[in-house]
């Protein structure tokens, strides 16, 4: 969980890294410890999705720093005119507290032998996204350590509890829509032009350091919400949320592949669904048997018009939604379910006709990184599997109408 561009630790996380490599490594941190750090960084956390604003009274704080000195890790120090001026600089660029970007520029100058072409201004910027990349990439490995429905790492309870807790209040909080935010305006394009508008971009290595931060942030970010929907499933507010994005944000590369973001929000959804049969030893309640859940859902998928994104995709989720609705039902006696049953010709006629297999075969199954990530290869069989059991007759008529049209590419595969 080191930083990806520079060796070792450093910054104010270097902390919480630390903590929570050695929950990940020796599951017995003392519970007091891992309380009152998470709690210490709960504040950086935030940062995540709303950076620490400018501040008038610690822009003059730094500002008499050239005569009075400030306190900087408990210890009064001057600072040179022509360091505050970059202080100035970097927090209008980077739209940053003076203060933060204080300890920016000094952790650049502790960089400068590693990067002899770059600045300690330009080395802030890197310093600052990475960060960034860094308390994701801790907020996604709390979210794993959490017990659910796939997967244990045997923590001792009490440290359970407290990891468990304090990542509950972050979805109460409003996480989803924090990262749908941040996904949806931390762009790596727009971001590397306004840095550049701020002449605060450097060679060719700089920018592709930037690149890869920025990308690996937006990327954790989106992968927070996969790793809790494959453990709990979000509230239903939250998968709502999730469906309204993508029906207009939808990532794809060159070869019409989903990107890494949409690609986790889309199995994100899919984790949110039951995709077979309710077990007694369950120990969530399905989305589904919330009508509360299931009309507005149901209701915002179905209402398809020009706005969309890419239909591909919604046409795909008409036939997870029309499989998760046939095996919800198969197992309860759910009044509203019956009345989504009568839609199920609507939504895999809608499904088949504007290509919903051809794109989880293709932008889907196809896109990079799928292949090497167990649970979206589990869940993508699993609603194949789903269908082809809990909808025979279906099947033999997609088979039949294929043989008889001699083409197989809208049911890819069946």
């Amino acid at each position: 969980m080191t930083s990806v561009l520079f060796p070792g630790l450093w910054g104010p996380t270097a902390e919480l890294v630390l903590t929570v490599d050695s929950i990940v490594r020796n599951k017995s941190t003392p519970q007091d410890q891992i309380g009152s750090i998470l709690k210490k960084h709960k504040a950086d956390f935030n940062c995540l999705f709303s950076p620490l604003e400018r501040s008038v009274k610690d822009r003059q704080t730094v500002v008499k720093a050239v005569t009075e000195g400030m306190s900087i890790s408990g210890v009064t120090r001057t600072l040179p005119k022509v360091f505050t001026q970059e202080v100035m600089l970097l927090s209008d660029v980077l739209k940053l507290n003076e203060l933060k970007c204080v300890h920016l520029l000094l952790a650049g100058e502790e960089h400068l032998p590693r990067f002899p072409n770059l600045t300690r201004g330009l080395l802030a910027v890197l310093l600052y996204f990475d960060e960034r990349r860094s308390l994701a990439s801790c907020l996604k490995t709390l979210i794993q350590l959490r017990d659910g429905r796939l997967w244990t790492f045997g923590l001792q309870s009490n440290i359970l509890d407290t990891i468990s807790s304090f990542t509950s209040d972050f979805v109460n909080e409003g996480l989803v829509q924090k990262i749908l935010t941040v996904i949806l305006e931390t762009d790596v394009a727009s971001e590397l032009e306004k840095l550049e508008q701020g002449h605060a971009l450097g060679d060719g290595l700089h920018r592709m350091m930037l690149r890869e931060a920025i990308t690996e942030y937006r990327n954790t970010l989106s992968d927070v919400l996969f790793v809790w929907a494959c453990q709990n499933p979000l509230p239903a507010g939250d998968n709502l949320k999730i469906l309204r994005h993508l029906k207009k944000h939808v990532s794809l590369d060159k070869e019409g592949r989903l990107e890494h973001d949409s690609l986790a929000l889309f199995m994100t959804l899919l984790y949110g669904l039951d995709l077979e049969p309710q077990s007694d030893h369950q120990s969530y309640s399905s989305l589904l048997l919330d009508p509360s859940f299931t009309t507005p859902f149901h209701k915002e998928l179905t209402e398809t018009d020009s706005k969309i994104a890419n239909k591909g995709l919604i046409a795909a989720l008409h036939f997870v939604w029309g499989v998760s609705v046939n095996v919800t039902a198969s197992s309860s006696t759910a009044a509203h379910l019956d009345k989504l049953l009568v839609d199920e010709d609507l939504l895999f006629n809608w499904a088949f006709r504007n290509g919903g297999c051809e794109f989880m075969a293709n932008a889907v199954a196809q896109s990079q990184g799928f292949a090497n990530e167990e649970y979206y290869v589990s869940r993508l069989h699993t609603l194949i599997s789903s269908f082809i059991s809990s909808l025979p007759l279906r099947v033999s008529e997609i088979q039949s109408e294929s043989k008889d049209q001699q083409d197989t590419s809208r049911y890819v595969f069946f």
